[in-house]
């Protein structure tokens, strides 16, 4: 989808599933659009200028995890590395 070799967005999502077997869901709102090479969401913008989409008071579902209640992520630096543990709650 990067590769700018696409000329529509349908051309895109196919050439991806055939590589990747799977094609990719819009995430939120919004649709996507091809403009000048790149694919572009209506409302998260693209991979290069992303776009946040504005907080909405009681709007609970947004963002990429909208079915999660609650995440937490913890880090510690050892001799050999990073180790770290995620919990999620889902709703």
């Amino acid at each position: 989808m990067l590769t700018g070799v696409s000329e529509t967005v349908d051309d895109a999502l196919q050439r991806h599933f055939e590589i990747f077997g799977f094609r990719p869901l819009h995430p939120w709102r919004g649709q996507w659009s091809w403009r000048d090479s790149h694919l572009v969401s209506s409302e998260l913008g693209s991979a290069s200028y992303p776009v946040q989409p504005p907080y909405e008071e009681g709007d609970r579902d947004f963002g990429l995890f909208p079915t999660l209640a609650l995440i937490g992520v913890n880090m510690q630096l050892e001799d050999t590395g990073l180790r770290a543990t995620i919990r999620w709650q889902q709703r």
